[in-house]
Parts: C-alpha cells; structure tokens; sequence
C-alpha cells in the first residue's frame, strides 16, 4: 500500500465516523432541549461546520463566537436573510502565483469561502445585533426580545 492510499483510506474512514458522531449527537440535543431547537431555529445544527461555532445563552442576548483563523474582518460578512436565517459568509482568496508545484500528504487547513446559517427564533431581535472580530475570533450578538403575541382573530365587517 503507499502512503497516498493509507492517508486517503484513513482520512475517508474518519469522516465517515465524524458524520454519524455529529448525526448522533444531533438526535440528543433535539431530543434532551427541545425548547433550544424552537428558540434557536430547528436548522441549528446544519449539515455545514466551518467556521466552528461556540453559541451561549445568556440572561439577555444569545452570544455566537465562530472560529475563523485566517480571514479578516473584511473578509466577513454576516447577513440576516428572509426567514430570520443569520448568515455568516466568508470569502477568503487564494494567493497565486508562480509556486514550485506540491502535493499534500495531509491538509487539514481551511483556505476556502464557507457560508454557515442559522435560524434565529423570534424572541430574538434580528434589527439589533452587534458584531466584534478581534484575532480570528468572531463574535455575535443578538439581544433577546419579547415577541409579540399575534391576535390569530381577524373580525370581518358585513356590510
């Protein structure tokens, strides 16, 4: 065997135990705080998992630091889409150039865009979110509100 076909069949095999570690571990949360997955948003733990994410409750916002080494600031964008679905998108360049040709034997680093979402539940407040980066770190946060409770009767006059 060479040492490509060793790598590839190891690195194969680690994703698939990793998808169904993540697959299980899913299951739990949904199962253990059902009240987590409807106030942050049923799609919370989507297929996509970079950048990584810290997401923390607080008494009064909902705090995300994401991991992202090797972006800037203005290599980040975040965006509230229709759905009160939080994106966070990153759009790093690679450097070309005239390089000495290579072959990685193992490549674990992140050097690509990635798009990551997340639905947001509606007692927070999408019009009020506050965003830092510092060192690699982003973070994001999003103040709690009260929703407001919608009347589901609707009177209609006869004329």
């Amino acid at each position: 065997m060479k040492q490509n076909d060793f790598f590839t069949t190891v690195l194969g095999s680690r994703g698939e135990f990793i998808t169904s570690f993540d697959k299980l571990f899913d299951k739990m949360m949904y199962e253990t705080c059902p009240s987590f997955a409807k106030d942050f948003g049923v799609e919370f733990f989507s297929k996509s998992s970079f950048p990584k994410v810290d997401v923390i409750d607080k008494s009064t916002s909902i705090v995300i630091l994401a991991e992202v080494p090797g972006f800037t600031k203005e290599d980040v964008e975040i965006k509230i889409e229709a759905g009160n679905v939080l994106s966070i998108k990153g759009d790093k360049k690679l450097e070309t150039g005239n390089k000495e040709p290579e072959t990685y034997l193992f490549k674990e680093l992140k050097r690509s865009s990635f798009n990551r979402k997340f639905k947001l539940g509606e007692n927070l407040d999408v019009k009020n979110i506050n965003a830092k980066f510092v060192n690699g770190m982003l973070e994001i946060t999003i103040l709690k509100i009260v929703p407001k409770p919608q009347d589901d009767t609707i009177t209609v006059t006869i004329d």
